[in-house]
């Protein structure tokens, strides 16, 4: 009967830690952030937005404005504007970095991001689409690497 007890005890313990596991704010390093050098990163305070934007790509929206895409292949050509999933950001947004084998820039991806000023675009796009920076009239200038061989309608008006 003791070792029933025990037993009981045990195993309620065991539980009860686990909730207060389950309550702790989940923190990680994400080096791969830029401006992240490897301190402690909350991800409900530190990042805005995080999700995909293509079968093999992630995106993730700092609190500084910077959209880093990371992963390889095609992003998402979107229908419209309201479907790119940082859309209620795109005002936020001041930089856009790519990390990994992206080889093409959905249509409407960064349309209207006014306060973008900062992107580099990597030697690995081929395709960059339709109005996919309409709109962008923070955007100065910007390098077309020599690889990219189609360029959608109205990709760059507005810059």
């Amino acid at each position: 009967m003791r070792k029933n007890r025990n037993q009981c005890f045990v195993i309620v313990l065991f539980f009860l830690l686990l909730i207060l596991i389950s309550m702790m704010p989940a923190v990680y390093v994400d080096a791969s952030v830029p401006g992240n050098s490897g301190a402690a990163v909350t991800a409900a305070s530190d990042y805005l937005n995080v999700g995909n934007c293509g079968t093999n790509l992630t995106y993730v929206l700092d609190g500084n404005g910077c959209l880093s895409i990371t992963g390889e292949g095609d992003m998402t050509n979107y229908a419209d504007v309201s479907a790119v999933p940082w859309f209620s950001y795109r005002s936020f947004i001041t930089k856009v970095s790519f990390r990994g084998n992206i080889t093409s820039i959905g249509a409407y991806a960064f349309d209207y991001c006014v306060n973008l000023n900062s992107i580099t675009i990597p030697e690995s796009i081929i395709n960059i689409g339709a109005y996919s920076f309409y709109g962008c009239s923070g955007l100065s200038s910007i390098s077309i690497p020599k690889n990219v061989t189609e360029i959608g309608a109205y990709a760059f008006c507005g810059c």
